[in-house]
């Protein structure tokens, strides 16, 4: 079908025009010039409205139902390291099964924030296949969580890439919300879901605003790496077939909490638990160097801060304390297994849909309705004495915690740093910082 589908729409466009009598008829369109051509088409199509064209795309395939381009490992991932490659054949079976570049590896690997999850989140720490047509296309986007990502091309018709840096992603945005005012209103998380239409549209109206859009042909056998927060978007070339999956490195924490806090800001419920990954990651500062060790520990520290203060008001709001009387389980840090993606499910704050993993607090007029200690006031009319806040933590386990990791970075007289008083003033986290407003 797909193939059927490129050779008619050549035959129809592109094909080669008739010679002068005599003359040996003219090569038909290929490489750099076939990919000019197709994109003007796809462009008319897309941006200009030429023509309807209706084409396939399969994205998001789970390789554990379907399988990997990739072959998979056998054993524990853990044990996964450049070392472990030693005298294996290049090229061999067993060296692409065991490879940092196998896709299914990357998650495992050392230096991967990602390593500690036993359970598998489809198309972050386990790969997604794509199969594609000529003008299938994936739409505008930055990745969940601002994570990076990486896509490898296996096989078929190159892959058409358009890129928005990162630093630029406030500015792209702004020119999303100047052009489509009208579809905010009725869909305010449009920007994390866009469609075809809406967004691609966007490579000539961003660029015609400042904002540098950046393109590339991805061919077989070579891989795309997208950064944190960075827009990609795109179409194929002919049918193909790719792979790809998220990554994180130590650095990418301050991305982490960008993003985590526009999640609560728009009520947008997070792929990965932010509070649980950077705790996990605190109980294995071992792992992290000096640099990712400073992120970490401020994150640690604004976690800590805000929930600590934030418990000492709602106490002196009335709010119950029922840590004496009733203790939950307390965090597993060791791994992030199913049980505690299922756990975390539960604690899921009803109004901005952050995971409750420090504390939070609900009313006796529902057994299952909790929410974060920002959002207390909007949980129910209730008054303060019915509502009651559950530790998972207590202050000095958190200032523990933080103590670890100061010690790990070796300062002089760390310990105690991060220990947070009860009556301290409230200190909000920063928040990512908002677009500028663009004139109407």
């Amino acid at each position: 079908m797909a193939d059927d589908f490129f050779a008619k729409w050549l035959a129809a466009k592109h094909a080669p025009k008739a010679s002068p009598e005599g003359a040996p008829p003219p090569p038909p369109l290929s490489g750099a010039a076939l990919y000019a051509a197709l994109e003007e088409d796809y462009w008319d199509a897309v941006d200009r409205g030429a023509e309807a064209v209706e084409v396939e795309y399969g994205n998001d395939v789970d390789v554990h139902e379907f399988w990997s381009g990739f072959p998979k490992p056998d054993g524990d991932r853990a044990d996964l390291s450049v070392a472990k490659l030693e005298g294996v054949p290049y090229a061999s079976d067993a060296y692409y099964a065991a490879t940092g570049w196998n896709l299914n590896n990357i998650a495992s690997w050392p230096g991967s924030v990602l390593r500690h999850f036993t359970v598998s989140v489809p198309g972050v720490t386990s790969p997604w296949l794509y199969l594609g047509m000529l003008f299938s296309t994936f739409s505008w986007h930055n990745e969940d969580n601002y994570l990076s990502s990486i896509n490898y091309h296996h096989v078929g018709g190159p892959k058409q890439w358009y890129g928005v840096p990162g630093e630029k992603a406030s500015a792209f945005e702004n020119v999303v919300r100047r052009f489509y005012k009208q579809r905010l209103q009725e869909v305010p998380d449009l920007l994390h879901h866009m469609n075809t239409h809406d967004h691609l549209s966007e490579r000539s109206r961003s660029a015609a605003h400042g904002v540098p859009v950046y393109k590339l042909v991805q061919e077989p056998g070579t891989f795309v790496v997208t950064f944190p927060q960075a827009f990609h978007s795109g179409f194929s070339y002919g049918f193909n077939c790719g792979e790809a999956v998220n990554f994180a490195m130590p650095h990418w924490i301050e991305h982490a909490k960008l993003a985590n806090e526009r999640y609560r800001r728009i009520g947008r419920l997070a792929v990965l638990g932010h509070d649980r990954l950077i705790f996990t990651l605190a109980r294995y500062v071992d792992e992290l160097d000096a640099d990712a060790c400073v992120m970490l520990r401020d994150e640690l520290k604004r976690l800590v801060r805000e929930d600590v203060v934030s418990r000492a008001r709602l106490y002196a709001d009335g709010v119950r304390d029922i840590s004496s009387v009733v203790a939950p389980p307390k965090n597993n840090t060791d791994v992030i297994d199913a049980a505690a993606c299922d756990y975390d499910d539960k604690r899921i704050c009803a109004v901005c849909r952050h995971t409750c993993f420090l504390s939070a607090v609900a009313c006796n007029c529902s057994q299952t309705t909790v929410c974060c200690l920002r959002h207390v006031n909007y949980l129910c009319k209730c008054p303060p004495a019915n509502k009651y806040l559950i530790e998972w933590e207590s202050k000095d386990q958190l200032d523990a915690i933080v103590d670890k990791v100061n010690k790990r970075l070796g300062d002089p007289g760390a310990a105690g740093q991060g220990q947070v008083s009860p009556d301290a003033s409230p200190k909000p986290p920063p928040a990512a910082p908002e677009p500028a407003a663009v004139p109407a």
